[in-house]
Protein backbone atom coordinates (compact mmCIF):
# COMPACT_ATOMS: atom_id res chain seq x y z
CA UNK A 1 0.00 0.00 0.00
CA UNK A 2 2.65 2.28 0.91
CA UNK A 3 4.46 1.76 -2.80
CA UNK A 4 1.30 2.51 -4.10
CA UNK A 5 0.82 6.03 -2.30
CA UNK A 6 4.55 6.55 -3.01
CA UNK A 7 3.95 6.05 -6.75
CA UNK A 8 0.67 8.42 -6.74
CA UNK A 9 2.84 10.81 -4.62
CA UNK A 10 5.10 11.43 -7.10
CA UNK A 11 3.02 11.05 -10.32
CA UNK A 12 0.24 13.50 -8.87
CA UNK A 13 2.19 15.70 -6.70
CA UNK A 14 5.78 15.80 -7.17
CA UNK A 15 5.70 16.61 -10.75
CA UNK A 16 2.40 18.17 -11.69
CA UNK A 17 1.37 20.04 -8.53
CA UNK A 18 5.14 20.19 -7.22
CA UNK A 19 6.87 21.74 -9.72
CA UNK A 20 3.88 23.99 -11.45
CA UNK A 21 2.61 25.37 -8.12
CA UNK A 22 5.89 25.09 -5.76
CA UNK A 23 8.62 25.37 -8.40
CA UNK A 24 9.58 22.57 -6.47
CA UNK A 25 13.52 21.64 -6.81
CA UNK A 26 15.27 18.98 -5.79
CA UNK A 27 19.54 19.12 -5.21
CA UNK A 28 21.79 16.46 -4.36
CA UNK A 29 19.42 13.31 -4.57
CA UNK A 30 22.15 10.69 -5.88
CA UNK A 31 23.37 11.15 -2.08
CA UNK A 32 20.75 9.07 -1.13
CA UNK A 33 21.47 5.05 -1.53
CA UNK A 34 18.88 3.65 -3.60
CA UNK A 35 18.78 0.03 -1.45
CA UNK A 36 19.53 -0.69 2.46
CA UNK A 37 18.73 1.09 5.50
CA UNK A 38 19.43 4.89 5.66
CA UNK A 39 18.11 7.26 8.17
CA UNK A 40 17.61 11.21 6.83
CA UNK A 41 18.14 14.22 8.76
CA UNK A 42 16.15 17.51 7.49
CA UNK A 43 15.24 20.82 9.82
CA UNK A 44 11.83 21.21 10.36
CA UNK A 45 9.45 24.47 9.25
CA UNK A 46 6.11 23.14 8.70
CA UNK A 47 3.46 20.13 8.47
CA UNK A 48 4.34 20.29 4.24
CA UNK A 49 8.03 18.95 4.85
CA UNK A 50 7.20 15.12 5.03
CA UNK A 51 5.17 14.46 1.43
CA UNK A 52 8.01 17.33 0.04
CA UNK A 53 10.92 15.47 1.52
CA UNK A 54 9.26 11.75 0.19
CA UNK A 55 8.56 13.14 -3.09
CA UNK A 56 11.94 14.18 -3.13
CA UNK A 57 13.48 10.83 -2.38
CA UNK A 58 13.53 7.99 -4.91
CA UNK A 59 12.48 5.65 -2.40
CA UNK A 60 9.58 5.07 0.16
CA UNK A 61 9.82 7.31 3.10
CA UNK A 62 8.72 6.49 6.70
CA UNK A 63 8.91 9.34 9.27
CA UNK A 64 8.71 9.74 13.04
CA UNK A 65 5.78 11.78 13.56
CA UNK A 66 4.69 13.53 16.92
CA UNK A 67 2.98 10.88 18.99
CA UNK A 68 0.12 13.32 20.06
CA UNK A 69 -1.13 13.26 15.89
CA UNK A 70 -2.09 9.75 16.91
CA UNK A 71 -4.61 10.55 18.99
CA UNK A 72 -7.47 11.28 16.82
CA UNK A 73 -7.68 7.34 14.55
CA UNK A 74 -8.84 9.28 11.41
CA UNK A 75 -5.82 11.22 10.94
CA UNK A 76 -3.76 8.57 12.64
CA UNK A 77 -5.11 6.06 9.89
CA UNK A 78 -4.28 8.72 7.37
CA UNK A 79 -0.50 9.38 8.22
CA UNK A 80 0.14 5.80 9.17
CA UNK A 81 -0.99 4.69 5.37
CA UNK A 82 1.99 7.45 4.24
CA UNK A 83 4.67 6.03 6.33
CA UNK A 84 4.36 7.86 9.97
CA UNK A 85 5.32 6.32 13.04
CA UNK A 86 5.04 7.75 16.55
CA UNK A 87 6.94 9.51 18.82
CA UNK A 88 7.56 11.01 22.21
CA UNK A 89 8.15 14.82 22.43
CA UNK A 90 11.17 15.02 23.48
CA UNK A 91 12.76 12.63 20.90
CA UNK A 92 13.62 9.96 23.84
CA UNK A 93 10.80 7.78 23.19
CA UNK A 94 12.39 4.37 23.55
CA UNK A 95 9.40 2.97 21.65
CA UNK A 96 9.73 5.67 19.01
CA UNK A 97 13.00 5.02 18.84
CA UNK A 98 13.16 1.08 18.97
CA UNK A 99 10.79 0.93 15.76
CA UNK A 100 12.55 3.74 13.84
CA UNK A 101 15.87 1.17 14.45
CA UNK A 102 13.81 -1.71 13.24
CA UNK A 103 12.99 0.22 10.14
CA UNK A 104 16.40 1.09 9.32
CA UNK A 105 17.78 -2.93 9.91
CA UNK A 106 14.51 -3.93 7.81
CA UNK A 107 16.52 -2.04 4.87
CA UNK A 108 13.53 1.01 5.18
CA UNK A 109 14.47 4.85 4.54
CA UNK A 110 13.73 6.57 7.49
CA UNK A 111 13.49 10.79 8.10
CA UNK A 112 13.51 12.50 11.45
CA UNK A 113 13.81 15.88 12.28
CA UNK A 114 16.71 16.84 14.81
CA UNK A 115 14.75 19.78 16.35
CA UNK A 116 12.20 17.85 17.40
CA UNK A 117 9.62 20.51 16.33
CA UNK A 118 8.69 22.83 13.67
CA UNK A 119 10.44 26.10 13.45
CA UNK A 120 8.79 29.00 14.67
CA UNK A 121 10.41 31.57 12.64
CA UNK A 122 12.15 29.62 9.68
CA UNK A 123 15.38 29.58 11.43
CA UNK A 124 17.23 26.95 11.90
CA UNK A 125 16.88 25.17 15.78
CA UNK A 126 19.12 23.90 18.17
CA UNK A 127 19.05 19.93 18.09
CA UNK A 128 17.20 17.54 20.64
CA UNK A 129 19.41 15.49 22.73
CA UNK A 130 18.28 12.42 21.19
CA UNK A 131 19.27 13.07 17.24
CA UNK A 132 22.50 12.48 18.20
CA UNK A 133 21.67 9.14 19.71
CA UNK A 134 19.64 8.00 17.11
CA UNK A 135 22.30 8.78 14.55
CA UNK A 136 25.17 7.18 16.76
CA UNK A 137 22.11 3.86 17.06
CA UNK A 138 21.40 3.75 13.79
CA UNK A 139 23.98 1.77 11.78
CA UNK A 140 23.23 2.91 8.47
CA UNK A 141 24.05 5.63 6.47
CA UNK A 142 23.07 9.14 7.92
CA UNK A 143 22.45 11.98 5.39
CA UNK A 144 21.61 15.40 5.67
CA UNK A 145 18.52 16.86 3.86
CA UNK A 146 17.75 20.58 3.91
CA UNK A 147 14.01 22.03 3.09
CA UNK A 148 13.23 25.77 2.05
CA UNK A 149 10.24 27.24 1.12
CA UNK A 150 8.16 25.46 3.69
CA UNK A 151 7.90 27.96 6.13
CA UNK A 152 6.25 30.30 3.65
CA UNK A 153 3.81 27.80 2.11
CA UNK A 154 2.50 26.77 5.85
CA UNK A 155 4.13 28.10 8.78
CA UNK A 156 2.88 27.33 12.16
CA UNK A 157 -0.68 28.78 12.43
CA UNK A 158 -1.82 29.37 9.07
CA UNK A 159 -4.82 28.22 7.77
CA UNK A 160 -4.32 28.35 4.35
CA UNK A 161 -1.58 27.38 1.80
CA UNK A 162 0.43 30.10 -0.01
CA UNK A 163 2.33 29.41 -3.31
CA UNK A 164 6.05 29.66 -2.86
CA UNK A 165 9.04 28.17 -4.15
CA UNK A 166 10.23 24.61 -2.62
CA UNK A 167 13.65 23.30 -2.73
CA UNK A 168 14.77 19.78 -1.08
CA UNK A 169 18.65 19.27 -0.87
CA UNK A 170 20.73 16.19 0.19
CA UNK A 171 24.11 15.92 1.32
CA UNK A 172 26.53 13.71 1.48
CA UNK A 173 26.51 10.88 4.22
CA UNK A 174 27.86 12.10 7.77
CA UNK A 175 31.08 10.08 8.66
CA UNK A 176 30.16 8.87 12.04
CA UNK A 177 33.98 7.28 12.48
CA UNK A 178 34.90 9.79 15.01
CA UNK A 179 31.63 9.46 17.48
CA UNK A 180 32.57 5.43 16.74
CA UNK A 181 36.26 5.96 18.36
CA UNK A 182 34.40 8.29 21.17
CA UNK A 183 31.89 5.50 22.00
CA UNK A 184 28.36 6.09 23.59
CA UNK A 185 28.27 9.14 25.60
CA UNK A 186 26.27 11.86 26.29
CA UNK A 187 29.32 13.95 24.83
CA UNK A 188 29.43 11.80 22.04
CA UNK A 189 25.31 12.52 21.35
CA UNK A 190 25.40 16.02 21.88
CA UNK A 191 28.16 16.41 19.43
CA UNK A 192 26.82 14.32 16.43
CA UNK A 193 23.57 16.56 16.81
CA UNK A 194 25.33 19.65 16.93
CA UNK A 195 27.32 18.55 13.38
CA UNK A 196 23.69 17.00 12.01
CA UNK A 197 22.48 20.81 12.49
CA UNK A 198 25.77 22.39 11.18
CA UNK A 199 25.31 19.76 7.49
CA UNK A 200 21.73 21.08 7.26
CA UNK A 201 23.00 24.48 7.69
CA UNK A 202 25.45 23.80 5.04
CA UNK A 203 22.95 22.93 2.53
CA UNK A 204 20.75 25.86 3.28
CA UNK A 205 23.61 28.28 2.91
CA UNK A 206 25.05 26.61 -0.74
CA UNK A 207 21.09 27.43 -1.70
CA UNK A 208 21.20 30.52 -4.51
CA UNK A 209 19.80 33.68 -2.60
CA UNK A 210 16.66 33.26 -5.00
CA UNK A 211 15.64 29.62 -3.49
CA UNK A 212 15.87 30.95 0.16
CA UNK A 213 12.16 31.88 1.30
CA UNK A 214 12.48 29.80 5.17
CA UNK A 215 12.09 32.88 6.76
CA UNK A 216 9.90 34.86 9.35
Amino acid sequence: MRMALWWFGHSSFAWPVGRLLFDFEIRGREYVPLRGGVLVASNHASYTDPPFLGCATPRVMYYMARADLFRYPPFAAFIRAWGAFPIGRSARSAAGLKNALRKLRQGRLVLFFPEGTRSYDGELAAPMPGAGLLAFAAEAPVIPAHIEGTFRVLPRGAKKVTLAPVTVSFGPPVDLTPYRALGPSKECYRALAEELMARIAALRDALPPERRSNRG
